[in-house]
């Protein structure tokens, strides 16, 4: 369990991965804005910055051999 534990810790994805995340975040923001209270305006902060990212990460060009963070982004 410990070795679950230390990879789910590992702050570097694969660039598919990335896609993922942002695959499922605009699932969930469709998901709790209609919820109202549930969405707020710095979820919606975090929705765009983490977006702008991805979209930074994909205008670069990196392919999926290569780990990347938000950082790198």
């Amino acid at each position: 369990m410990a070795v679950v534990a230390e990879k789910a810790s590992s702050p570097v994805l694969s660039s598919e991965e990335w896609v993922r995340v942002g695959q499922w975040s605009t699932l969930l923001r469709e998901l709790l804005k209609g919820k109202g209270e549930m969405w707020s305006a710095a979820d919606e902060k975090l929705f765009v910055q983490l977006q702008s990212a991805l979209q930074t990460m994909e205008s670069s060009g990196t392919d999926g051999e290569q780990k990347v963070t938000p950082e790198t982004c």
